[in-house]
C-alpha cells in the first residue's frame, strides 16, 4: 500500500502578464512583511515555517509542486474532475 504525505503552502500570485516591475513592487513589500520580526513570530507560533522567496524561487517552487503531484496522479492512473 502505498502512503501519500502532502504538505501544504501559501503563496502570493499575480495574473500572467503583470509586469516584472509590479511583481518586483509587491515581492519586495511582502518579502519586507514576513521578514518582520513579530509577523514572523506570529507566522510561527501559528505552525507555518516561513520562508522568503524572490519571484523566480516561487515560480520555480510552484512548477516542482505541480510536477510532484502530476507523477502521483499518472502513477496512479487517476484522473481529477472538475
Amino acid at each position: 500500500m502505498a502512503h501519500l504525505s502532502f504538505s501544504s503552502w501559501n503563496g502570493i500570485v499575480a495574473p500572467s502578464g503583470t509586469p516584472k516591475s509590479v511583481i518586483a513592487v509587491l515581492n519586495r513589500a511582502v518579502n519586507q512583511t514576513i521578514s518582520d520580526p513579530a509577523v514572523r513570530s506570529d507566522l510561527e507560533k501559528q505552525g507555518y515555517e516561513v520562508e522568503a522567496l524572490d519571484a523566480d524561487q516561487f515560480q520555480g517552487f510552484v512548477r516542482e509542486e505541480f510536477e510532484k503531484i502530476r507523477a502521483i496522479v499518472k502513477r496512479l492512473d487517476a484522473t481529477v474532475r472538475d
